[in-house]
């Protein structure tokens, strides 16, 4: 069973990263009706193309090796796993400086930027940097249980992004300003997460070596090995419809999508991962008490569903009007596009922060299948728009409902992984129980 106590310390956890979630995504929408009358849709559409490059690369560039901080019991081998995180970042961002230098406009053209916003291009490697590091830096702060040092970390980003954004933007209208917000925010969110690398580089510094890093990197490479491609191909499926609208339609209608995706990814970044996160440390913790990680998993997957269902029964009737009247009526399309995102925003809030049992249980090669089953859906999605020559609208229609029975698909394979590692547990007990 699960003590009192244990449940009282992870509603805790959730409320202290829920609460930095609230400040660091609740700022942003407030400003976001000034930005958008600051900015053009075609602005925030470069940005996005921008910046999903940007979160392809750098979901990849540690080679998921910040995921492995949060399992050794060894304090020390999660820093040398984190500094190993660190380094591998740092050669990947390296390395797509030099394409970006050498093939800057083969990658424009690739993308649907002109020649002028080629440049944006170069933004690409330092925040790739910026945000692996905040990646590796914030897990390493859930692993020493540091909820109010993110929660900080999150504020400061978020007062970042909108004031730079804000301010730039009033000088001088364009992606520019949307970016350099993007690249600030994350300067000083990091720098506020180095605090307790700082105090521990004081106890492990010593004890940091080539051999000792590398080794650990074996044991646990299972992470690149498998996770990466799964991970890949799950960051591609989430932003190479930006590319793709870019590419075929226009820039216009990914700022439309760049508004709604920032509206409705409030509840996801601010409940969900919140709760993703404290439902990781938790559950690692209970891997060897199978009926009480299972009695866990259920108790989670419930409260999601009720707020999922009650959230998306608000976004029917609501979102649309809320748009208008806050964006104005230039904006009055990415209201309709909102209604049609809805069912896929409602099953993913409950979905993603449930799949971190597949992290929990290492199962690395299975996420690796269903993240090429959903890159495969997203591709034919494309395919069928080509070849069935859809309009904008016929596609992204397409797109949100394969990409939500996806989903459905997904969650049951997450029940599955629970129940299967809970009856294997079971039956070890009992052949134990008969040998004795």
């Amino acid at each position: 069973m699960i003590s009192l106590r244990n449940k009282s310390e992870f509603g805790k956890n959730v409320l202290t990263l829920f609460t930095g979630q609230v400040l660091s995504q609740g700022i942003p929408i407030i400003i976001a009706p000034l930005l958008a009358r600051i900015y053009s849709p075609a602005d925030f559409g470069v940005a996005d193309v921008v910046m999903a490059i940007v979160s392809i690369i750098a979901s990849v560039a540690c080679g998921n090796y910040e995921q492995a901080i949060l399992l050794p019991e060894d304090n020390k081998k999660g820093f040398l796993i984190a500094g190993a995180a660190t380094i591998l970042c740092s050669i990947v961002s390296g390395t797509v400086l030099l394409i970006v230098v050498l093939f800057r406009p083969i990658l424009s053209s690739f993308v649907g930027l002109d020649s002028q916003s080629s440049y944006y291009l170069f933004f690409v490697p330092v925040i790739v940097w910026l945000v692996s590091l905040f990646m590796v830096l914030r897990y390493y702060n859930l692993r020493s249980q540091h909820y109010r040092l993110i929660a900080k970390a999150m504020t400061i980003k978020s007062i970042f992004l909108t004031g730079v954004q804000l301010l730039v933007g009033i000088l001088k209208a364009s992606p520019l300003g949307l970016l350099v917000g993007q690249l600030s925010s994350n300067v000083f969110s990091n720098k506020a997460l180095l605090k307790t690398v700082k105090n521990h580089w004081k106890m492990y510094s010593n004890e940091i070596s080539r051999t000792s890093i590398l080794s650990l990197a074996i044991e646990y490479i299972n992470f690149p090995k498998f996770s990466v491609p799964g991970t890949l191909a799950n960051t591609l499926v989430l932003y190479l419809p930006s590319v793709f609208i870019s590419k075929v339609f226009s820039l216009q209608l990914l700022g439309f999508i760049a508004l709604t995706n920032r509206i409705l990814n409030v509840p996801l970044n601010v409940i969900a991962s919140a709760v993703g996160d404290a439902f990781m440390q938790k559950l690692s913790r209970l891997t060897n008490d199978t009926k009480s990680g299972r009695g866990f998993f259920l108790r989670i997957f419930g409260i999601l569903s009720l707020v999922s269902a009650v959230a998306y029964i608000f976004g029917v009737f609501l979102l649309k009007p809320l748009i208008v009247f806050v964006f104005g009526n230039n904006w009055e399309y990415a209201g309709e596009l909102g209604g049609i995102m809805l069912p896929l925003f409602a099953i993913r809030f409950i979905c993603i922060p449930l799949s971190k049992v597949l992290i929990v249980f290492q199962k690395q090669r299975l996420f690796l299948y269903l993240t090429s089953v959903q890159l495969l859906i997203l591709v034919s999605t494309f395919l069928v728009t080509y070849l069935a020559k859809l309009s904008f609208e016929g596609y992204f229609r397409v797109y949100i409902y394969a990409q939500f029975i996806f989903y459905c698909f997904y969650l049951f394979i997450c029940f599955w992984v629970v129940n299967h590692k809970s009856r294997m547990k079971n039956n070890e007990n009992l052949k134990n129980y008969k040998i004795d």
